[in-house]
């Protein structure tokens, strides 16, 4: 019995050891992002705003900031507000990168007509304001409804990708949004072309980011993007994509009334959602770090301004133009024309082999 004992614990020993020796295994387990594709099943999605004479758009933004000037305890706002864009026109044009409303009058721009690009000349408007704000560990709240800014027109011209050729505006003083100078612009520019699922590509790009200010603040960035899934969000079918972005911004202001004076540095990262039969933007959030210095005039001193900064922009309702309705109806006629064509294809394939 002694002798079975101990032969017993021999095999269990021997065991052990012959485990212990032998590199551990370990079972990986595949986590996928959800909001990517799998390799094997990307497809190409085509990136790009579309915008007909006559939409007209309404959105809501709810904001969260949080400033700290100087040190001092931080000043929190919660922004709640509306605002609507709409396409006065388009023009189709040929056109040298970098050149246009440099070279050409604007009434010669206009009258071109080769069909290479299509620019849109969108107007953006902010209609309501709700601002309730604090000072850190202090109780009072302030509360505001009106700005400057409110009910003031500002005009992009832009082409489907969101590059941008001209911002104006018919203000003629210098006048601030209640987001600061250097809230990321509206519709960013994600670039050209055809992109797979998954794919990344890098955007270098100069801003004048005249939704956040007059005279319009001008922004050096860098955006890493990144292509998603498509969704369904706020009843729209979306196409999905991002960035993350640095980059260096200055607005400058220097009159008999005023002078201010502001650098940052910039970094922030951002989701959009475009309509995947309209190509408009149905949501966007962002989340930015500005590193500001404001500078005293006539001095090399400056004051340091930490404003971190949320947005969500939701699209509340869209007027279609026209345009827009019979283009679409177009679309859909085609397509239900395509889906017979190729229904009749497969039957004619089946009965072909039937008959083989």
């Amino acid at each position: 019995m002694k002798k079975n004992i101990i032969f017993i614990f021999a095999i269990l020993s021997i065991s052990i050891l012959t485990a212990m020796a032998q590199p551990m295994k370990h079972t990986q387990v595949d986590r996928p992002d959800p909001t990517l594709a799998p390799q094997d099943e990307r497809d190409s999605v085509e990136y790009k705003y579309e915008f007909f004479k006559g939409d007209t758009l309404y959105y809501r933004t709810d904001n969260r900031d949080s400033i700290v000037i100087n040190y001092n305890p931080a000043l929190t706002k919660i922004r709640n507000e509306r605002f609507k864009i709409w396409c006065d026109s388009t023009a189709k044009v040929l056109l040298k990168p970098d050149s246009i409303f440099k070279d050409k009058a604007r009434t010669e721009f206009l009258e071109l007509k080769v069909d290479t690009v299509k620019l849109m000349f969108m107007t953006m408007m902010f209609t309501e304001l709700n601002t309730r704000e604090k000072i850190l560990n202090q109780d009072t709240i302030s509360e505001r409804k009106t700005s400057p800014w409110l009910n003031k027109k500002v005009n992009i011209v832009m082409d489907s990708t969101g590059r941008r050729y001209e911002v104006y505006s018919e203000m003629n003083s210098a006048t601030m949004s209640p987001g600061g100078p250097f809230t990321p612009e509206f519709m960013p520019r994600f670039g050209s072309g055809m992109r797979f699922e998954n794919a990344t590509w890098l955007e270098k790009d100069t801003i004048y980011m005249i939704e956040n200010a007059i005279p319009p603040p001008i922004s050096y960035a860098s955006s890493l993007w990144r292509a998603q899934n498509d969704l369904d969000t706020l009843g729209h079918s979306c196409i999905s994509l991002r960035y993350a972005r640095t980059g260096r911004a200055a607005y400058y202001v220097d009159s008999p009334q005023q002078f201010l004076h502001v650098t940052a540095i910039l970094n922030n990262g951002l989701q959009m959602r475009l309509d995947k039969e309209d190509f408009v933007p149905v949501h966007i959030f962002s989340t930015m770090e500005q590193k500001q210095e404001h500078h005293e005039k006539d001095s090399d001193r400056t004051t340091p301004v930490w404003h971190y900064l949320t947005i969500d922009y939701v699209l509340e309702k869209m007027v279609p133009s026209s345009e827009r309705i019979e283009i679409k109806a177009v679309r859909k006629a085609m397509l239900e024309q395509q889906h017979i064509e190729k229904e009749k294809a497969a039957t004619e394939s089946k009965e072909n082999a039937t008959q083989e």
